[in-house]
């Protein structure tokens, strides 16, 4: 029953009632098999109730906050592919990002509609683009991560400069 909280807790109302209605173990398995270059062998451990999305990061840009109080904002755009035999989510809710040995905030962009935590169901096959807001405290470098959930290992683990 703590597998299916922790999953409650972590994918909200609209993961928990997709989890319920189809009728899965309860766990969810992201993974980022493309971003990092893992090998095929890391895919054996999974069985019929996991879903791989792999996610890599495609873009990083400075934006200002929501705010208009001269806070800045970075977006990271996001790929996420469904190459599982399952259907499974992308969900840009397992980003984390850090600058000068901090967690980020997540935050809202001026010029970017929507929120950081957006999630997309995605059919085997499926594809999804999505957008991550995190608040930055300056232009200095920032790691952004991604963690698989089920096992708090980091499938991402990127550096960028901002300008």
């Amino acid at each position: 029953m703590s597998k299916v909280c922790t999953v409650a807790r972590a994918l909200g109302i609209t993961g928990l009632l997709a989890v319920a209605l189809t009728g899965t173990s309860g766990c969810i398995r992201l993974g980022n098999d493309l971003a990092i270059g893992t090998d095929s062998s890391q895919t054996a451990k999974n069985d019929s109730n996991f879903a791989l999305a792999d996610v890599e990061v495609t873009g990083v840009e400075v934006h200002d906050s929501a705010h208009g109080n001269g806070e800045k904002t970075v977006a990271i755009r996001w790929h996420a592919v469904n190459n599982g035999s399952v259907d499974t989510f992308a969900d840009g809710y397992y980003f984390k990002v850090y600058q000068n040995k901090q967690v980020m905030s997540v935050g809202y962009a001026a010029d970017i509609d929507g929120r950081s935590d957006e999630v997309q169901e995605l059919a085997p096959g499926g594809e999804y683009d999505g957008t991550s807001v995190y608040y930055i405290n300056d232009l200095s470098p920032i790691e952004v991560k991604y963690i698989d959930p089920t096992d708090q290992s980091v499938k991402l683990d990127q550096t960028f400069n901002l300008e």
